[in-house]
């Protein structure tokens, strides 16, 4: 059952990256992230690059401290963009939105992990820390994406459901299904 269970989520996830390739007319691989990198020039950027560009100054190396605060203002600033479904905002059940699409359309849970991941990495986080994290929340009774960032040895959530940063091991109501960065694909 466990196994069926993460073909599934498996095979969701698969289809979710090829469908974000195909509208991005690639192919998929392990990486669909890299598709969805910002670039100069697009549109309705300004949200992202004030985020980018306010109150401090990117160092050159983070301590663990200077990272957990750029956590906590990252989480915060992007959580301020309007929810909405993808059904209603692209009239998808699903749709993986690049942080232009996001920051200019609103969008749901993997759209603000998308959106604070791309942003840290800009902000000189190493992506390797970062994964998005396909949770059962036991709670609410759904599937939900949030992004978790390694610090010291301690994986921190970047949640759009909550502005509070902590660490997952606290989150007993997030049951892991799988992880998904830049460098492939993790079930649980």
């Amino acid at each position: 059952m466990k196994k069926s269970i993460l073909a599934l989520c498996a095979g969701l996830l698969l289809t979710a990256c090829q469908t974000t390739a195909s509208q991005n007319s690639s192919s998929y691989t392990p990486d669909t992230l890299n598709a969805m990198q910002p670039k100069a020039g697009f549109e309705d950027m300004t949200k992202w690059h004030t985020i980018l560009r306010s109150d401090t100054t990117v160092p050159a190396t983070y301590t663990a401290s200077s990272t957990k605060s750029l956590l906590k203002k990252v989480n915060t600033v992007v959580n301020n963009v309007e929810y909405k479904s993808d059904k209603k905002n692209y009239g998808n059940s699903d749709y993986w939105a690049r942080p232009s699409e996001f920051f200019s359309r609103g969008g749901d849970c993997e759209d603000y992990a998308i959106a604070k991941y791309f942003t840290l990495e800009a902000s000189g986080i190493d992506a390797n820390t970062m994964k998005l994290l396909t949770v059962f929340d036991t709670t609410m009774g759904v599937y939900h994406t949030v992004l978790i960032v390694e610090v010291d040895n301690v994986n921190y959530v970047l949640d759009n459901q909550s502005n509070v940063v902590q660490d997952f091991k606290n989150l007993t109501y997030y049951k892991p299904i799988f992880l998904l960065n830049k460098n492939g694909v993790w079930s649980h």
